[in-house]
């Protein structure tokens, strides 16, 4: 079983697939095959003491040799596989004949090894590339690169039409637009916590509905005081990557052993071994951070209700609650607020509740969206209400992404991006891509003008404040209504990228376009109550 892409995370089978990496090369070349890896005797060793750490992944920058790729699948280690090719960089200045040779034999390595790497469940990925550098990028130019590294996903497609591919960009190149990869990977070295939190939210962004994968972090041991000190910013570097929602993290490197070219290199010493494998005290780091999740970071979850407001949804209310029902956030309540369905949502959502006592179904009269949202705050016990539509249901992650997306006292309400579930009709699909869906406004990387109500959070007193939602929005409206009244006493509305639900869109056009009046009739009442917006 392979792992595969899960919205904003990694899934194998039904389960999460925790990615905790680990950089492995580049070695010198071997006497046996030429593969630049150790003998397999120090593979072996090298990857039990990985797998004995809690790693899950190896990052190679070269193609795997068959020897690693078993010993892989023996200690259960995933292979984020690098597929080098003559490296048309230093052409810089050649003639338009010696490119496009390289070009050509580039494409002929990719092929070969995606086709010896098709179907192997111990390959996570094929990384088609690392820092091409900008220097190089100007001079060839983002677009002709960019070319070039489509038509080499391409290339694995065609071997291989269930492969992951991806590409090692770093900071000064972020501008190389790569669409086709199925995650973004950046390799980051910031040292100071904050620029690092900053500048994963805006990864974030740049990866857009895809995993970010830090493919690279570190510190080099430079001084007396080296190790400790790569210790402790390995520790930070570990946890703000969790806390940004991250999906996989490769330390850079397992060893001090490096070659690059046919010259070793022995003036940097990033290992988290040394040459002869003695750990580091970061290696140590390494493994407690391996085996925790998002809920082991330090941070003190609030009590959290989760509202489902239902009208007529017996089409989608159970999946809904279902994976609700499946968080384990700790002080979790979930009220189900039935605005007085006239089909059996209320007995659907009965039977999913029934037997956990942090959820409840409230049956109430018909008043409308508006009116059942603040029915669901008003009889919520927990201090952050969350509010998750009856046809949308929420990652596993979720609830603690939005917890951390309110990351200041200043910050009154947070909310995360809504996609559509894979899987979807046609018609779906195209609906998804059609303006005017429920998407979140920002003002900057974390913080936004509105969220949807789809999935956004809000302090209980917040709502309070601001007198929750005003009933004149029946069915649509009332979450911007909501969030510039928060805004306009002050509040900030926080964001965190990660905090994703999948929410269904109209399955038909004829109710795309029944959605869309109702948006333009709201859309007409928030103008008139909000006119200096």
């Amino acid at each position: 079983m392979r792992v595969r892409v899960d919205g904003k995370q990694f899934a194998k089978g039904t389960d999460r697939f925790a990615f905790r990496g680990v950089t492995y090369g580049t070695f010198a070349p071997r006497a046996v095959d030429g593969a630049r890896f150790p003998d397999t005797d120090q593979v072996k060793r090298d990857l039990s003491l990985m797998a004995d750490n809690g790693f899950t992944v190896v990052r190679t920058y070269t193609p795997p040799p068959e020897d690693l790729l078993e010993l892989a699948g023996e200690f259960d280690l995933a292979v984020m596989a690098g597929i080098f090719w003559p490296d048309w960089r230093y052409l810089v200045g050649s003639s338009r004949a010696d490119v496009r040779r390289t070009g050509r034999e580039a494409r002929e390595v990719v092929r070969t090894e995606a086709a010896r790497l098709a179907g192997r469940e111990q390959v996570l990925a094929l990384s088609l590339g690392n820092e091409v550098p900008a220097d190089v990028q100007r001079w060839y130019g983002t677009v002709r690169l960019a070319g070039l590294t489509d038509e080499h996903v391409d290339v694995v497609r065609a071997e291989d039409d269930t492969a992951l591919v991806t590409y090692a960009n770093f900071p000064t190149a972020e501008y190389l637009p790569l669409p086709g990869m199925d995650f973004l990977t950046f390799n980051v070295f910031l040292e100071r916590e904050q620029e690092l939190r900053r500048y994963l939210t805006r990864l974030h962004h740049l990866a857009g509905d895809r995993p970010l994968v830090l493919g690279e972090v570190g510190l080099h041991v430079d001084r007396a005081d080296g190790e400790q000190r790569q210790a402790k910013l390995t520790d930070a570097q570990l946890g703000v990557a969790m806390d940004r929602g991250v999906a996989g993290t490769c330390v850079f490197s397992w060893t001090d052993e490096w070659q690059v070219g046919e010259v070793p290199v022995t003036d940097w010493r990033f290992g988290l071994t040394t040459l002869d494998r003695t750990p580091r005290p970061a290696l140590e780091v390494c493994r407690q951070w391996n085996s925790r999740t998002v809920r082991d970071l330090p941070f003190a979850w609030p009590a959290m209700t989760v509202v489902v407001c239902a009208y007529n949804a017996r089409d989608t209310v159970e999946e809904c609650l279902v994976h609700t029902r499946a968080l384990d956030y700790p002080g979790l309540e979930v009220l189900v607020v039935d605005d007085g369905s006239t089909d059996d949502t209320a007995d659907l959502a009965e039977r999913v509740c029934s037997g956990d006592p942090r959820m409840r179904v409230i049956r109430a009269a018909h008043q409308g969206l508006s009116g059942a949202r603040n029915t669901g705050w008003q009889e919520a016990s927990g201090d952050l209400v969350v509010y998750l539509d009856s046809d949308a249901f929420p990652t596993p992650e979720w609830p603690y992404y939005l917890a951390l997306g309110l990351d200041g006292p200043e910050v009154g309400g947070v909310g995360g991006p809504n996609l559509p579930p894979p899987g979807g009709s046609l018609a779906a699909e195209k609906v998804a891509r059609a303006p005017g869906g429920p998407v979140h406004v920002l003002l900057s990387e974390d913080r936004a003008e509105h969220v949807p109500g789809a999935n956004m959070a809000f302090w209980r007193d917040v709502l309070a404040e601001v007198g929750g939602f005003d009933i004149v929005y029946t069915a649509a409206g009332d979450d911007v209504d909501l969030c510039w009244k928060v805004l306009d006493r002050g509040w900030e509305i926080g964001f965190h990228p990660a905090a994703l639900v999948w929410h269904h869109r109209r399955d038909s056009v004829k109710a795309y376009l029944k959605q869309q009046r109702g948006y333009g009739r709201s859309e007409s009442l928030v103008a008139k109550r909000h006119p200096d917006r």
